[in-house]
């Protein structure tokens, strides 16, 4: 009961402050977050939507909402986001969860693990 009644007051100051400041970055990745942490997949890939759009060089944006789309069925659109990440100079640990994403979707759809592992290269 404690953590959600936590997470909806977090809910309600972050939206608070997006509406004094739409794009400010720190809110809109705490505000998915929260999304996604719940469960609320396609909540959270909205807001992370939202968030790519006004910041189009965020790729920890990229990322979660790649892995969202992934959850909310939208594999194709979820891959492509993160395939872009791979091998870019993106953050290493960005780069790396991009990877392991890519792998886990192709295991999902029964590839071979070659073919997985060259994708996430």
């Amino acid at each position: 009961m404690f953590a959600g009644g936590a997470s909806s007051a977090a809910r309600d100051l972050l939206e608070r402050a997006l509406r004094l400041n739409r794009g400010f970055r720190p809110a809109m990745l705490s505000l998915a977050f929260i999304y996604e942490r719940n469960a609320d997949y396609l909540e959270a890939a909205t807001a992370y939507q939202d968030l790519v759009d006004t910041h189009p060089d965020f790729a920890e944006g990229r990322l979660r909402l790649g892995i969202n789309l992934i959850r909310t069925g939208r594999d194709a659109a979820g891959e492509e986001l993160l395939r872009d990440l791979v091998g870019t100079g993106a953050t290493p640990w960005i780069e790396a969860v991009a990877a392991q994403e890519l792998v886990r979707q192709r295991a999902k759809k029964r590839k071979e693990l070659p073919e997985a592992e060259r994708d996430a290269r």
